[in-house]
């Protein structure tokens, strides 16, 4: 796709989306190098980060995790609501078939530490 972009526009294409990954510090070398040849100022010029992307929540304010249909009720709520929810065998299902729809965004997310 971005080949057809560069040769037939005829002008430089620029994208994003070029990140590194959480605990590898190459991964946007190996994706450069996919593209190599298309690369350069009059060409493909890639945006990107020098950091990967990583997000840090905790569960008294997980906004993050919104986009679950089960978790929108939980973000309005107090934080003893939230913890007796959280402790709901209901919720907890729920939670895992929400992941299960959108499998999509978090197929690459990992978890690297916990408190």
């Amino acid at each position: 796709m971005l080949e057809l972009r560069v040769e037939e526009s005829g002008r430089p294409v620029t994208y994003i989306g070029s990140f590194n990954n959480p605990g590898t510090g190459d991964t946007y070398q190996q994706k450069m190098a996919v593209v190599a040849d298309l690369l350069g100022w009059d060409r493909l010029v890639p945006q990107t980060t020098c950091h990967p992307i990583k997000f840090q929540f905790h569960l008294r304010n997980s906004f993050i995790l919104g986009i679950f249909e089960c978790w929108r009720p939980v973000m309005a709520m107090s934080q003893n609501d939230k913890i007796r929810t959280y402790r709901t065998p209901e919720f907890r299902e729920q939670f895992r078939r929400d992941i299960l729809k959108k499998t999509k965004p978090w197929a690459s997310i990992s978890v690297t530490a916990c408190a």
